[in-house]
């Protein structure tokens, strides 16, 4: 019998506490403000919209890629852009399944 199950590649692995940003996460003073624990800052698709605006790179930006603003793309190294063409999950969904942090 096939195993058809698909493994996603991790992108960002840390035993450090891991902040996801997405389009809609609650605006917070303190999380753009830098006031989180030390770990990655992960980027759903546009979520990176808000963070560089707020003067924050993120570690890392996952998501088909299709509503981050062009300025914003240019603004993060290449090397920490990670685009997900397929259309049948969330963009949060993508990152949810390519990081390994603790819960």
């Amino acid at each position: 019998m096939q195993n058809n199950t698909f493994e996603p590649e991790v992108i960002v692995k840390t035993d450090k506490i891991l902040t996801l940003f997405g389009p809609s996460s609650p605006q917070s003073e303190s999380l753009l403000a830098g006031k989180w624990p030390a770990g990655p800052i992960v980027a759903a698709d546009s979520g990176a919209d808000r963070l560089i605006s707020a003067g924050i790179v993120p570690d890392a930006v996952i998501g088909d890629l299709d509503s981050i603003g062009p300025d914003t793309i240019r603004r993060i190294p290449p090397e920490r852009v990670h685009r997900i063409a397929e259309q049948e999950t969330t963009d949060f969904e993508k990152c949810l399944t390519r990081v390994e942090a603790p819960l």
